[in-house]
């Protein structure tokens, strides 16, 4: 969000977490403190039921950029943990309810850009493109391009080697290192299903 007020863009962003829509908050007031110019909003929220869309929104956005729903726990059970299994099926089941929440805002052409990683769970690596990948060919979405954005330590402007620990060397499990960062794109010819939403 804040790139995009420094390019003279409106931006809008949703977070269930208190603490990051506190922190964007204060980034985006520092950003106009320094010349930026465009305009945004952050609201807290859940972007799986958000609230109706301000008709002088709709169809104004044309890029989205995201991190997919990872629940570990089931909601309204304390204490109980997805299965891995579940996980995987809630978050395509979470990300189907967030396009769908989407979908007055999004117009033909716009840029939708999900970024994910290899999770730790148990003994067990998940990989949670698939159901990314599920829930937006539900979503009718086209995939543009899957990248590798490699986590490299970076010191004054150069490559830094990461310090291996005692710790890390006992690590029986591999480190992930990188994130998953997956393009798509609402198609020119709208999904029939959208018209009804929109």
């Amino acid at each position: 969000m804040v790139e995009a007020v420094h390019v003279g863009r409106r931006a809008i962003g949703v977070d269930i977490d208190p603490r990051w829509v506190e922190l964007t908050e204060r980034n985006l007031h520092h950003a106009r403190q320094h010349g930026a110019t465009g305009a945004a909003m952050i609201l807290r929220g859940d972007a799986r039921h958000l609230q109706p869309v301000p008709r002088r929104l709709r169809g104004t956005v044309d890029l989205v950029l995201t991190t997919p729903p990872a629940r570990l726990n089931a909601s309204g059970h304390s204490g109980r943990r997805w299965s891995n299994a579940d996980l995987v099926g809630q978050m395509e089941t979470d990300l189907k309810l967030s396009f769908a929440c989407w979908i007055p805002l999004l117009r033909s052409g716009t840029t939708i850009v999900l970024t994910s990683r290899l999770l730790h769970r148990g003994h067990q690596m998940l990989d949670l493109t698939v159901p990314i990948a599920y829930a937006a060919e539900w979503a009718g979405l086209a995939l543009v391009e899957r990248i590798a954005a490699l986590h490299v330590p970076i010191s004054d402007t150069r490559r830094a080697r990461r310090p291996i620990t005692r710790n890390r060397r006992r690590l029986s499990r591999p480190r992930v290192i990188h994130d998953d960062v997956l393009v798509y794109r609402v198609p020119d010819v709208l999904p029939t299903w959208w018209r009804g939403r929109r």
